[in-house]
């Protein structure tokens, strides 16, 4: 935001993990089509139609379902245990007690 009015992160979903903005700008988000592999193409168009000017970080998969979630947690098994240990607290707590094996292999 030092460079841009506008920071974006792209979902590989066609949506957004991260949005970023210097000042309030509601009408950016009104009728949006959420939950749509449109979801960033069309913020990206408000964004440039406003005159803002916007950056973009990496591509990145977000957590939008429970098989997003799953998918987070194979993700994290093939890590060292140390990586991202606020999120792994956070899935362990999301998962049923006699389901929690899945998690507590992390």
């Amino acid at each position: 935001l030092s460079e841009s009015d506008a920071v974006l992160g792209p979902a590989e979903d066609g949506g957004y993990y991260l949005i970023g903005l210097k000042e309030r700008r509601l009408e950016l988000f009104q009728n949006i089509p959420w939950s749509s592999a449109q979801t960033f193409k069309e913020t990206m168009e408000r964004i440039s139609r406003s005159g803002l000017r916007a950056s973009l970080l990496a591509p990145l998969a977000d957590v939008d379902t429970f098989a997003d979630i799953l998918s987070l947690v194979e993700n994290l098994r093939r890590r060292p245990k140390g990586v991202c240990p606020a999120t792994r607290l956070i899935l362990q707590s999301l998962i049923p007690r006699e389901d929690s094996d899945e998690i507590n292999s992390l």
